[in-house]
């Protein structure tokens, strides 16, 4: 949860907080206003988990480089200018975006990889027959 211009920007994570424990919620909300500070403890096993991830999307987008995929990162951008890139790339045809930039409203959101995937049918905003799939 984020607060830009008076506006909260909402994220998947923010949802699954809320059906889980709504008070947290509340605690992020204050965390994002500034009236509290963020919890100081730290969590090994978290860490753990976040390095395994990292190294599997990092081995998962090797796999799809030796395949020959057309890959962009955008991993090191800021959301506005990731969501802006990724839309660009998925018209441009990109097969596969890391760290795509989605969002719609006051939502947003990162998918790990989108994969372009050509289907049967009716072609799409994305080009003849094409769409993305999040993997």
């Amino acid at each position: 949860m984020k607060i830009h211009d008076k506006e909260v920007s909402l994220a998947a994570t923010d949802l699954a907080n809320y059906l889980s424990c709504p008070h947290l919620t509340i605690l992020d909300l204050r965390l994002a206003k500034g009236i509290i500070a963020a919890p100081s403890w730290d969590n090994p096993h978290l860490r753990v988990l976040q390095q395994r991830g990292l190294e599997h999307e990092k081995a998962y987008v090797e796999s799809l480089r030796a395949k020959g995929f057309s890959i962009l990162d955008l991993s090191g951008e800021g959301e506005e200018k990731a969501s802006q890139a990724t839309w660009a790339a998925m018209k441009s045809g990109t097969q596969a975006i890391v760290q795509a930039g989605l969002g719609h409203g006051n939502w947003r959101g990162r998918a790990d990889v989108l994969l372009r995937v050509e289907q049967t049918g009716n072609a799409s905003l994305l080009g003849n027959k094409a769409a993305m799939r999040r993997c």
